[in-house]
């Protein structure tokens, strides 16, 4: 448990400190990747073999995830688009609205087939410790750059009535 904390406060460390010196997206994205496959690979114990096909999935799901999520952008943009013209068509704002819902449906799906997909590897106890896990790390990513942002927001305030 103790090494579990020490390697997410150095790596948490790092983060803040990329955040302050790289500023590149990309770069903390790669941070992140690896943060969670380190922390993954802890709690869920998993052999070598089990490891690379787990992560082959999970990779694929996460490639996956990222068309739909740029789909999701793009009808997003054109709602936007839609609601900014003077009288919106509400048939124009109803079907950009039902592209909404099904793709929402369809990314729901998707990380349902991908648990379904990686029950032939893990052990039930794996899969429920995966799903908790997921939901965890998120949570404490944005907490991070929420406390991050505040803390910029409050030195950025504080340097403009200098």
């Amino acid at each position: 448990m103790k090494q579990i904390i020490i390697i997410t406060l150095f790596l948490a460390l790092q983060i803040n400190f990329a955040q302050s010196q790289l500023g590149s997206p990309h770069k903390m994205s790669k941070k992140f990747k690896q943060l969670e496959k380190i922390k993954l690979l802890e709690i869920l114990n998993l052999d070598e073999e089990i490891a690379v096909r787990f992560f082959t999935r999970k990779n694929l799901y996460h490639k996956e995830q990222r068309k739909l999520f740029m789909e999701h952008k793009n009808i997003l943009l054109k709602l936007e688009t839609s609601l900014k013209k003077e009288i919106p068509s509400e048939e124009e704002l109803l079907a950009v609205i039902y592209q909404n819902e099904n793709l929402e449906m369809k990314i729901l799906q998707q990380k349902k087939d991908f648990i379904n997909s990686v029950k032939d590897i893990l052990t039930t106890e794996q899969v429920a410790k995966l799903v908790l896990f997921e939901y965890k790390f998120k949570k404490e990513i944005r907490d991070l750059l929420i406390k991050g942002g505040k803390k910029r927001f409050k030195k950025g305030r504080r340097n403009n009535f200098d």
